[in-house]
């Protein structure tokens, strides 16, 4: 069929289908239209959008074609409105019916606009605030290279920092004992830094919930338990022997 725009394209409800796992558009109809071109063609769900009114964003389909086994990356896209509904589709003018038995088609994928994008300036207030931060110089039995030298404990993670020879921690098992007897032990594990001639980052965690570090009275550190408060604070012990 030819619309008033002079597109040929083929007449919407022939070969008609679901697509897998995606319900915004539906196939409407796949073939040879009336100029010979090879054409895909969609109908979008209801309150699809070609395009926005601005004209910055339009629905989009694509799909691989194989002609002869090789790529066909020559297409036009298609678009058209008919009897209240939307299509749009793509077009491969240099298929023709002849090379139907070495036509192979996988993969569709695109774009399709539910509702107009939102555009424009606004003003968004915030207030800044710095988290607090508790840092210790690690001692007792973690003194020489047994165990890092410094703990660095925020509301959003933990690091230590230490001499290259004390060797990377960051894999260990890692808790944080709070007053009330809760663990906070749900960590994801970030980038450490190992170099013989820097202060290394031997372990560096990020909370996946904030830490109230006023509520934090220890650290267990593989087999390591580390009193984060009163005047044992920093001095490193035996997971099975702590005071």
């Amino acid at each position: 069929m030819t619309l008033d725009d002079g597109q040929v394209v083929l007449k919407p409800g022939q070969t008609p289908a679901p697509l897998s796992g995606f319900d915004k558009a539906s196939l409407s109809s796949m073939g040879f239209a009336a100029d010979g071109t090879f054409q895909v063609l969609v109908q979008l769900a209801d309150g699809g959008l070609l395009e926005s009114m601005q004209g910055r964003r339009t629905s989009l389909l694509l799909t691989n074609l194989y002609l002869h086994g090789a790529p066909n990356t020559a297409s036009e896209d298609i678009r058209f409105e008919l009897d209240g509904n939307s299509y749009m589709g793509i077009s491969f003018p240099n298929v023709s019916p002849e090379d139907l038995d070495q036509l192979t088609l996988s993969d569709a994928y695109g774009t399709v606009l539910m509702s107009e994008p939102i555009f424009g300036e606004w003003e968004v207030p915030f207030q800044v605030e710095n988290y607090p931060v508790m840092e210790l110089t690690l001692t007792g039995e973690a003194e020489g290279e047994r165990l890092p030298t410094q703990l660095i404990l925020t509301p959003l993670g933990a690091m230590v920092r230490g001499e290259w020879e004390m060797g990377y921690r960051g894999n260990g098992s890692f808790a944080v004992v709070c007053s009330d007897g809760t663990r906070l032990e749900q960590v994801r594990i970030s980038h450490g830094r190992m170099s013989p001639t820097k202060v290394c980052i031997l372990g560096n965690w990020k909370f996946l919930e904030p830490l109230d570090l006023e509520e934090a009275v220890a650290l267990e550190l593989d087999q390591w338990y580390i009193p984060l408060t009163g005047e044992n604070a920093g001095v490193a012990y035996p997971i099975d022997g702590h005071p």
